[in-house]
């Protein structure tokens, strides 16, 4: 009798540990709503693009990806939960790096070593301050998808 009240005691305190830590893994969390959307390029979807949306109201970043279809899903803090509730800048960047680094390009003489990746889309849509790129994510179903078709 005594084992199986230790065993109770036991079970009861790993129980209480678990859902403490839980809850203060959420502790800190705004409030998500599913977002995704297309993102395409002179009529075409964009594959494999980063798309950010930078919080203008102190939320976290949220990312995504895009697919062979254009179409992303943002994350912020768990795979595909959305972004918080607010007003947001969106950025889209997509770009090459290449597969073989001249020999030699990690060295600081090197003139091209810092230089060696390229924007595959308009640069103004990777910069905060450019880009013309805006999102309000409510609570409203009709808000959760945005799509961007963007222009040289």
């Amino acid at each position: 009798m005594f084992q199986i009240r230790i065993r109770w005691i036991a079970f009861s305190l790993i129980l209480l540990v678990m859902g403490c830590s839980s809850s203060e893994h959420l502790k800190g969390r705004v409030p998500v709503s599913p977002v995704s959307g297309t993102i395409s390029f002179k009529g075409n979807p964009v594959e494999g693009a980063i798309v950010n949306f930078v919080s203008e109201d102190g939320n976290p970043v949220a990312t995504g990806k895009t697919d062979s279809t254009g179409t992303y899903s943002l994350t912020t803090y768990d795979a595909d939960d959305g972004a918080g509730l607010g007003e947001y800048v969106v950025l889209v960047t997509k770009i090459k790096v290449p597969q073989k680094t001249p020999e030699g390009a990690e060295d600081s003489g090197y003139p091209g070593a810092k230089n060696l990746s390229q924007h595959l889309l308009p640069e103004q849509y990777s910069n905060r301050l450019k880009s013309p790129l805006r999102a309000t994510v409510t609570d409203e179903s009709s808000s959760k998808d945005f799509d961007f078709e963007l222009t040289p």
